[in-house]
């Protein structure tokens, strides 16, 4: 069976030791045995969160890990105030742009909370046409655990979800 390989977009991967890393790690883990490689694009730790270094030696040699940075300066302080979780969305998608041209993943597996990370992997299923699985470990709009801190932008959320479960495969 040929090798495919996997691009998982999540918020929550090692060194971050939140109880999702530890699905993450799962995941990346067993795809091998079913001849998927995998790729992850992280942050490279959440605020708020336990850390645990440790995780990263359970994550396989052959699984690389980008962990892309929150926006710093002028623009990581005011989008950390008005979307705190978003604001890491514009460098996942870089990143994950070069990932295309380096590594041309055959699918995205997207994972949240928190829901602005389908934002990436809507992007990359409307660009490329990749097949696209959207995992929801929790509620996105119903979760009222705010991932943006004006309730108007709040609402905006509304239609992302509705787009994400139109355009995913799975």
């Amino acid at each position: 069976m040929a090798v495919r390989r996997l691009l998982i977009v999540t918020y929550y991967f090692p060194p971050s030791a939140a109880v999702a890393a530890h699905r993450m790690i799962g995941l990346v883990r067993h795809l091998p045995a079913f001849s998927w490689e995998t790729i992850v694009v992280a942050p490279p730790r959440v605020a708020g969160e336990p850390d645990d270094p440790a995780l990263l030696a359970q994550v396989p040699s052959t699984a690389p890990v980008i962990h892309v940075p929150f926006p710093r300066g002028l623009l990581g302080k005011v989008s950390g105030r008005l979307a705190p979780f978003a604001r890491w969305v514009p460098g996942a998608i870089r990143a994950c742009e070069r990932i295309m041209g380096e590594q041309a993943p055959d699918a995205v597996y997207t994972s949240s909370p928190p829901g602005c990370v389908h934002y990436v992997g809507l992007y990359l299923k409307r660009r490329y046409g990749l097949p696209w699985t959207v995992c929801l470990r929790d509620p996105w709009i119903a979760n009222r655990r705010s991932e943006i801190a004006l309730p108007y932008l709040q609402q905006m959320e509304i239609p992302w979800e509705r787009r994400v479960m139109r355009w995913a495969d799975a």
